[in-house]
């Protein structure tokens, strides 16, 4: 590792944490996940710090045991077995999915991946493939239950799968959509009972401080904690 990384690394990202602390940054805290080296001390206090600053839960660090001594390059077998693979799997957890928007490596994760041979390229290919598969199923499944209420979450066919963009673009109108046909619900408790499904669905989709804030706004008071 050469040595100007090994100076700066630590001063140069404190310095983009300081200007991402801005409160007119468009990320919610809980869209975010940061990814630190656990077997470096240096690597995990900048990612507690700043959680601190930016009023994250420490939760919401991925601490990865990379090995020592520190580096900058990680070759590709090493990236998808120690970094991909664990990142990957936070992604597709009910409490990630759709959810997470922002991956922030922090000081002591690797910033270079190695030649690329043409079987590991492949590999990256399908995980990353899968793992849009899975968001983006995860989202029409949302969408199409702030239709029909009592529709089982179903596999959506890979071949007519929209583009992700396309299916976060709609997701606000329909949210608008669903919250009037629900307002119009004549018995109290069909809609109360709709009411609460329509909020844990739009908490799902963007996260927990905007859907407490939306249910606070529609006077909803939900079971589950916030």
């Amino acid at each position: 590792m050469s040595q100007a990384f090994t100076r700066w690394g630590p001063v140069l990202l404190m310095l983009w944490i300081g200007a991402i602390v801005n409160p007119c940054g468009a990320l919610e805290p809980s869209e975010i996940l940061i990814v630190a080296n656990e077997t470096n001390l240096t690597s995990t206090r900048i990612a507690e710090y700043y959680c601190d600053k930016r009023g994250l839960s420490r939760d919401q660090i991925l601490r990865l045991p990379l090995a020592q001594p520190l580096t900058g390059t990680i070759d590709r077998a090493g990236y998808l077995r120690t970094i991909a693979e664990p990142v990957r799997k936070v992604l597709q957890k009910p409490s990630g999915s759709g959810r997470i928007r922002c991956l922030l490596t922090i000081y002591g994760i690797p910033y270079r991946i190695g030649v690329t041979r043409e079987p590991a390229a492949a590999a990256i290919a399908d995980q990353l493939g899968r793992i849009r598969q899975n968001r983006v199923e995860y989202l029409i499944q949302i969408a199409n239950r702030l239709e029909n209420p009592e529709l089982k979450m179903a596999p959506t066919d890979p071949q007519k799968t929209p583009r992700i963009e396309d299916v976060l673009a709609k997701l606000p109108e329909r949210f608008e959509a669903s919250l009037t046909n629900i307002q119009s619900v004549f018995d109290p408790q069909t809609r109360k009972a709709r009411l609460d499904e329509w909020a844990k669905l739009y908490i799902e989709v963007f996260g927990k401080p905007a859907g407490w804030k939306k249910a606070s706004e529609l006077g909803i008071q939900l079971a589950i904690a916030p």
